[in-house]
Order: C-alpha cells, then sequence, then structure tokens
C-alpha cells in the first residue's frame, strides 16, 4: 500500500454501488462551547458513565514526554467544556505515567490497571480515588505470586463483563514484544486467574491468540463472549532492548487480521471468520461496540507492515483513517449444542466500509466511544509520526490530538438524517487538508473569510472568483467589512 487509506483526492467521489460492503456516513468535528481543558495527547484511559466521557492520563511524546496523570470529564448532553477531577494518586515512582493502559466500570467503580496487583479504583458517587489490592490463585504455568514481575502492563487490552475483568497480551519490561496471557479478575472476590496463554513467549498455538499488543477486544452480554482482534507482535521494540532475541524472532513488527472470541461458559477460545468488506491488517485502531446499533465501529489504526510514499520517500509504516461497521453474525443452531441462551451458534463478523467525504487526520491510538444515552458515536485524541506526512511542517515528531468527532451512519439509529452527502463531497476536510470549493482539488488552501466563517476553502483567487456566487447561494454567505 503506496497510497493512504483513504485516499484524499478520492473520497469526494465515491458512493455505495453494492450494500454489502459500503455504507455512507459522516464525521462531524465538535466545538465545545468552552475551549481549553485536556490537553493533546494520545494513549489516554477513557470510559464513559451516566452520560460523561471521563479521560485518565496519557502523553504527548512515548520518549520525552511531558506524561500525563490528570483525571477530566465532559458532560455529553451540553458539550459545553472539561471539568477537571481529583488526580490518579498513583505515585510516579511505580509507574513514569498513565498511559496506553486501561480503565473499565463496574458497579459505579472505574477500576485503573497498570500491570500491578493492586489497581486504582475511583468511586463514581464519592468521586474519590483509593487502593484496591488483589491476589493471584498461581497454576502450573504461573507459578509465582504475580505473572508480571516488573509490575507493569501496557497496551493489553481490558473489557468487564458480569462482576469480571479481562486483561489480553501486552507488554511489560520483562517483555517488550508482547505477551498471550489472558486473564480474569473477579472483582467481588478481588482474585486473579490465567485463563489461557503464559506471560513469556511460548510455542506456537492453533487453539488460541497469538502474543500481541494494542489489540482490539469488546464483550457482547447477549452472548456471554469476550472478543479479540487485530494488533501486532512489536520485534522492533525487542530488536532495540534484546537484540539476542530479536534475532531468534526476526526483526520487524507483524500486524495481525484475525478474530477470536472466547466463550466465557465453556472457558474456550474459537478463531472466528471475518468477511465481507474487512479492514486490513492494523494495530492501534480505534473501535467500540454500540449496544445501540448492536455493531462494532472501527476507525483508523497503524500498520507497521505497509509501506507509503509520503511525497519525499518511502515509509515502511501507515497511519490509517477508514471506517469500519461490523455485524456480529449469529444463526439459529440445528446440528449442535447450543452455544448461549438464545439457542444461537457464531458466524463471524461481517464487515462494511463507512464513506465519509470528510475524515479525522490519519491515526493511532485514538478512543471511540458510545454516549448509551443518546446513542452517538464520537472519536477522540490519537497521534501519528511527523514522518508520515512531512508537508505538515509539525514542530517534533509527533502530532497528538485532543479533538472529539461524531460519526454519523446511514443506519437506523445511527443520527444520519439530514446529512447533504454531495454538500460534504464539496467542502469536508479531507484528513489534514481543505478540499477547494471549486475545483475539488486536495490541499492546504485558505478559507472564505465571509459570513460563512471558513465553511469553504479555495485554492487560488480564480477559483475564488469561479465559485463565489454558487457558494453564495448554498451557504448563505457575503463579504464581511
Amino acid at each position: 500500500m503506496l497510497c493512504r487509506s483513504p485516499e484524499p483526492s478520492l473520497v469526494s467521489k465515491l458512493s455505495v454501488v453494492d450494500e454489502a460492503l459500503h455504507i455512507n456516513g459522516s464525521w462531524k468535528k465538535i466545538r465545545l462551547a468552552t475551549p481549553g481543558g485536556v490537553t493533546k495527547r494520545f494513549g489516554a484511559s477513557l470510559f464513559v458513565y451516566n452520560g460523561y466521557i471521563y479521560v485518565l492520563g496519557g502523553e504527548k511524546h512515548s520518549s520525552f514526554g511531558p506524561f500525563y496523570f490528570d483525571f477530566w470529564r465532559l458532560d455529553l448532553a451540553k458539550l459545553d467544556q472539561w471539568q477537571a477531577l481529583s488526580e490518579c494518586p498513583i505515585p510516579p515512582s511505580v509507574t513514569r505515567s498513565i498511559s496506553n493502559q486501561n480503565i473499565a466500570v463496574w458497579n459505579d467503580v472505574a477500576y485503573y490497571f497498570y500491570g500491578s496487583s493492586t489497581l486504582y479504583c475511583f468511586d463514581l458517587i464519592k468521586m474519590e480515588w483509593a487502593p484496591f489490592k488483589t491476589t493471584f490463585k498461581q497454576d502450573d504455568v504461573v507459578r509465582g505470586s504475580w505473572p508480571y514481575p516488573s509490575q507493569e502492563l501496557r497496551e493489553s487490552t481490558m473489557t468487564c463483563l458480569g462482576g469480571r475483568l479481562y486483561v489480553f497480551g501486552g507488554h511489560g519490561l520483562d517483555n517488550t514484544q508482547g505477551s498471550d496471557l489472558f486473564l480474569e479478575l473477579d472483582i467481588a472476590r478481588r482474585q486473579w486467574r490465567r485463563l489461557s496463554g503464559s506471560p513469556r513467549l511460548s510455542g506456537a498455538s492453533l487453539d488460541s491468540p497469538g502474543p500481541r499488543v494494542s489489540a482490539l477486544s469488546w464483550v457482547v452480554p447477549e452472548l456471554s463472549k469476550v472478543f479479540l482482534a487485530f494488533g501486532h507482535v512489536n520485534r522492533i521494540a525487542t530488536r532495540v532492548l534484546a537484540p539476542s532475541e530479536s534475532e531468534r524472532r526476526g526483526g520487524f513488527n507483524y500486524p495481525y487480521d484475525d478474530l477470536w472470541s472466547w466463550d466465557i461458559r465453556r472457558e474456550q477460545w474459537t478463531q472466528e471468520r471475518i468477511r465481507g468488506n474487512t479492514p486490513g491488517p492494523r494495530s492501534e485502531m480505534a473501535a467500540v461496540y454500540s449496544l445501540k446499533l448492536k455493531k462494532l465501529i472501527t476507525f483508523g489504526g497503524y500498520n507497521p507492515a505497509a509501506p507509503h510514499w509520503n511525497g519525499a520517500q518511502i515509509t515502511p509504516f501507515s497511519y490509517l483513517a477508514d471506517t469500519f461497521v461490523c455485524d456480529i453474525i449469529t444463526a439459529v443452531a440445528v446440528d449442535q449444542p447450543p452455544t448461549d441462551d438464545q439457542g444461537k451458534c457464531l458466524e463471524g463478523m461481517e464487515c462494511r466500509q463507512v464513506l465519509t467525504r470528510g475524515f479525522p487526520t490519519y491515526r493511532a491510538r485514538a478512543s471511540l466511544f458510545e454516549d448509551p444515552v443518546s446513542g452517538k458515536i464520537y472519536l477522540f485524541s490519537g497521534y501519528f509520526e511527523q514522518e508520515f506526512i512531512p508537508s505538515l511542517a509539525i514542530k517534533g515528531d509527533v502530532k497528538c490530538f485532543s479533538d472529539i468527532w461524531q460519526l454519523r451512519v446511514d443506519l437506523p439509529g445511527g443520527d444520519f438524517v439530514g446529512i447533504d452527502v454531495e454538500e460534504e463531497a464539496r467542502t469536508a476536510k479531507a484528513g489534514p487538508w481543505q478540499r477547494c470549493f471549486s475545483c475539488g482539488s486536495v490541499g492546504s488552501w485558505k478559507k472564505c473569510n465571509g459570513a460563512c466563517k471558513g465553511r469553504a476553502f479555495f485554492c487560488d483567487r480564480e477559483c475564488l472568483k469561479d465559485g463565489w456566487k454558487e457558494h453564495k447561494i448554498m451557504h448563505g454567505c457575503r463579504k464581511v467589512t
């Protein structure tokens, strides 16, 4: 892949031909009534509770920082301003940053897990932090009192269902490549146990997911299943920190494109089929399972093995900004015992690409989330390396975000009513670039300074002259003195 996905010069010309493969959508940037609050960052821990989005920590650069310990929330009904909350009291001596880690909610309490047997929980009624000590049930694979010797875990997945936290993969200081360890925490009993895998790399298996970092994981409550997909093996980190290990296992990152389900009752992994118009191999992608739409929504990510031409040279990686909507397919089980309470068996996941005429800038480690009250889908944060788009002249080598976008999808309940697709094809931003309202070219163009407040962009004076009359009629624009 030497072009971008999506390609900004083509998105305005795309249309849905086969509804089994594509669906229309629209991205809308949200502007808060009072700007400020959460600064640009990526890798923050995020959760939604009672109509608020909560954001904990994050970082601006993995090596140099700054690293954040702050804690914020935003009212999704008002979208007015970020409200600062009390910082997580975890000492900096315990972890250098609250970034690329996980937090999940159960029974009005948010549980932040960073790789230690002591979690930090935030009581959402009392609005107070407190440590949450747990124990580990050792077995024949993990014989010690705790499976993470470094007391640190990053880029793992964590989901919550039925009073239990499920953690898969990730890396620590003692295992930079990623693991296939799958743990369960019984919150009421405060006890962990191993479900599958190992803290250290072991022999390959066809019966469970391979070792990885930055994967996707979500739960479907009505199926009593935990799903795991995508992610990558971080061989580059191993090459830097453990050269001898790198020689044995290879020196380049490997991205996955697989899908697995964990049956909670049977305690068994199954590799599932992904069909339709599917996302390519990638990692660090944003995703959310919409309880309203009963679908998985994904956005963007990072492919460490897809080369890209940036206008000056070929980079060995790509950042993405494509959007997909996926259905978990079930059918009535006839020749086999039922796998859930409704007597259905899982047939895999079917995907469609969402065609949007504009889109947020290419990024990885962003977060997708759903407002459970309205069912609206939002995107927050993320980053990309400056080398991917050198023409933007970014200060530093990483560009990160604190922006919020809403996704509207042409589905019942997808908030797509009233979207003018043809108008968006001429005015919507294509990632970091603008589209000329007159000729349709993509670049860093100047916005109209009239009463429309920058609704349209023009690449030069000639296009402004040619398109002004139509822009004036379409957007009610006029010259401002």
